[in-house]
């Protein structure tokens, strides 16, 4: 009998035990901060991660031998503490870390000011549109298209300060993070629509897929492809699957693969995000656990092939916290 077999209703488990701020599940009454349910979950060999892996996934995650590459990412989630992550998790910091090697691949930076002080900021000053995004989050984003209520705005600001953040996704580098907010440029091409997003994982310093997502805040679809730039018949994550006509040029190609190789280098594996707008490469962001590691893929084939690519030391062992 597998791990997970025990239980006769998993989605029940799951369901029982997932965050939710809204309706003040039982993550989010017991546990407010993320050593206490890291603790939690250390006490009970990372229960609720193997049972959400296994619900999201489709297989036991084995945190003992990780040989897939979410069983990598969630391993590395865990239990790594490699001080970079802190730093390049941060959307502040992480300009001024990356800024020495754009200047090498002609990389640049989306213009871009930030603040800690949330009542301090003078939004008046601003170029509209601009993103705001909290500097230690994922999915934390507004986009300002003009200052009608500025004090509406500041106090959403303050909810996502002064709220936990996914908690139960044991996020060790966004809580190590002294919580402030980055303000974009809003980067639009002449269609009206946003850059396309391209997301590349990258092992050992070299590309092995990219991840393109196209009209992300209206119809978002995704698409997986080779560094080559060929069609992949795999999709990963859950949404829709971008058109079949979708391509990278090659010239997109040649300009954006040199840079996210330099950058990726600095890891075993990191996932390098870039656009490509007006002709100049951007620096969008570089993630260190791509879906908290519960990025599904349609076939669990292209999950052990990417985790074969990863050359990870699965060594590390968190005890104390």
């Amino acid at each position: 009998m597998g791990y997970i077999d025990k239980f006769s209703d998993l989605k029940e488990i799951l369901h029982k035990y997932r965050y939710s701020r809204a309706k003040k599940r039982v993550l989010q009454k017991r546990f407010s901060d993320y050593k206490g349910f890291y603790k939690w979950e250390l006490d009970r060999r990372f229960e609720y991660t193997r049972i959400k892996g296994r619900a999201l996934l489709g297989y036991n995650v084995d945190l003992s031998n990780p040989k897939t590459f979410n069983e990598k990412l969630i391993h590395r989630r865990l239990f790594s503490r490699d001080s970079v992550w802190p730093v390049v998790t941060d959307k502040i910091l992480a300009r001024t870390w990356v800024a020495p090697m754009a200047n090498e691949v002609g990389l640049k930076l989306i213009p871009a000011v930030s603040f800690y002080d949330i009542d301090g900021f003078d939004f008046s000053g601003l170029e509209l549109p601009v993103v705001v995004k909290a500097n230690w989050a994922s999915g934390l984003n507004i986009f300002v298209r003009d200052l009608a209520d500025v004090s509406s705005l500041k106090e959403k600001l303050k909810r996502w300060r002064d709220s936990p953040y996914k908690v139960e996704s044991l996020i060790w580098a966004a809580h190590e993070i002294e919580r402030g907010f980055l303000v974009e440029k809003m980067l639009v091409e002449e269609n009206g629509k946003v850059p396309v997003d391209y997301k590349f994982f990258v092992f050992h310093g070299k590309v092995s897929m990219i991840q393109v997502d196209l009209d992300r805040f209206s119809g978002h679809t995704r698409g997986a492809f080779s560094r080559d730039g060929d069609r992949l018949p795999y999709n990963f994550s859950a949404y829709n699957v971008a058109p079949e006509e979708a391509s990278i040029p090659k010239d997109t190609l040649d300009k954006l693969v040199p840079v996210a190789e330099k950058i990726g280098a600095k890891f075993d594996f990191a996932r390098v995000d870039l656009y490509l707008h007006g002709g100049d490469v951007f620096f969008g962001e570089v993630t260190q656990t791509p879906s908290a590691g519960f990025g599904r893929f349609s076939d669990k084939c292209f999950d052990e092939y990417l985790g074969g690519l990863w050359k990870y030391d699965a060594s590390a062992e968190v005890r104390n916290v």
